[in-house]
């Protein structure tokens, strides 16, 4: 498995390779995790993590297109390179920009190759100043379009890029596998919220809560401009916000500060990913006020299966997922996001009953043992295409 990321860092796609690493394990698939050499052990049975070579100076990683990730791939596809001459696989499955090589690499060292595609890579090289120039956006273009079209199989993670992957190449198996699955989603939280809250000195009050990072794609303008308007008629709310560099918190909170509601924060900085499910149980309302990106914030399900009412954008982000009647679904401004909020807020029985049927939506419609079977079934076509190959071509008859 190639995985050009910071592994294991709380954040979207390295939380979705983590959940794929413990599917797998489960399935009894042994993997040798190839990856940067930033991140910490998640300590999975079953899986041999190996890191490409540091550079010195870079020690973190942002999110999209950036020079210091493009050194840090040429050298992980060196390291996966190294591996594939020592050893023999089944099946090589990448991750994002690794896919872009996966097939050269797969037909090189003769080896299945799955493309797991968590992202459109065009939108986030339209992001960069770099792709602005025709010729670079042509060539990405046709990078990520040749990549679907000659993989042996393509994992998507919401329908947009599925329904993508079926226009570029219908001919492939591809299955929509959705961020469902949540490795510590099985932890009890009960006692670890109620000491989250003595510990945050939070009191009795109404607990807002965001997990994730703190991107500028994520919206948290929208809920930083919405907290006054809401702190006005519910003063005892609690805005809790989970993730961020140190950096970015700091932008954040300034910018919570100016706008008169800085007192209603919190800010936790990044925090173990096994904590996170004792914040979301702790919680009153969560919220996700995310205005880009087409692909599904992997935190969406696991505040459905949580029980717990939702506030959101109603963008195609989460509209593809959330419907009106588990969510309350909003505008892109602070006004109409302030009031999709108190909408709850104001009626603790809409606020449990919209939770309760959260819940149900989650177990009926994403069911984890669906995710599963899903991988394993993928895995076992892909590879049973090699062994029908490797069979028919001892099968020939010389010349």
């Amino acid at each position: 498995m190639i995985a050009p990321e910071p592994f294991f860092e709380p954040r979207g796609t390295p939380f979705s390779i983590l959940n794929r690493l413990a599917s797998l394990t489960r399935q009894k698939v042994r993997v040798d995790l190839v990856t940067y050499p930033i991140g910490l052990d998640p300590g999975l049975q079953g899986v041999t993590i190996h890191r490409s070579c540091k550079i010195p100076g870079i020690h973190r990683v942002p999110i999209g297109f950036s020079f210091r990730k493009l050194l840090l791939d040429i050298l992980l596809i060196c390291k996966a390179c190294r591996l594939l001459r020592q050893n023999r696989y089944d099946l090589i499955h990448t991750h994002e920009e690794a896919g872009l090589v996966g097939n050269w690499v797969a037909g090189r060292y003769g080896v299945r190759h799955l493309y797991d595609m968590h992202s459109n890579l065009l939108e986030q090289m339209r992001k960069s100043f770099l792709f602005r120039w025709g010729p670079l956006r042509w060539l990405g273009e046709k990078l990520q379009k040749g990549a679907l079209i000659n993989a042996d199989g393509v994992i998507t993670i919401c329908p947009e890029l599925q329904t993508y992957v079926k226009e570029v190449a219908p001919h492939v198996p591809s299955t929509l596998i959705e961020n469902i699955f949540d490795a510590f989603a099985e932890k009890d939280t009960l006692t670890d919220a109620g000491e989250l809250r003595t510990r945050l000195g939070i009191g009795e009050n109404r607990v807002l809560l965001y997990t994730g990072t703190f991107e500028a794609y994520q919206g948290l303008d929208l809920a930083i401009h919405a907290a006054p308007l809401v702190a006005r008629e519910v003063p005892d709310v609690c805005f809790i916000l989970v993730g961020g560099t140190p950096s970015q918190v700091r932008q954040v909170r300034s910018a919570a500060e100016a706008s008169g509601a800085g007192s209603h924060f919190i800010f936790t900085g990044t925090v173990d990913a096994e904590k996170i499910p004792a914040y979301i149980e702790l919680a009153e309302v969560l919220l996700s006020p995310r205005q880009q990106g087409t692909n599904t914030p992997s935190k969406i399900y696991t505040y459905l299966r949580s029980g717990k009412p939702i506030v959101a954008t109603d963008l195609e982000t989460h509209t593809q997922v959330l419907t009106p009647e588990v969510s309350v679904l909003t505008e892109v401004n602070p006004r109409a996001f302030a009031a999709g909020i108190l909408s709850l807020l104001k009626d603790r029985d809409r606020c449990r009953e919209m939770g309760a049927r959260a819940r149900i939506f989650a177990a009926e419609k994403y069911d984890v043992s669906h995710y599963h079977e899903s991988l394993g079934n993928l895995y076992r076509t892909v590879i049973r295409e090699t062994v029908i190959r490797e069979n028919h071509g001892k099968n020939e008859p010389a010349g």
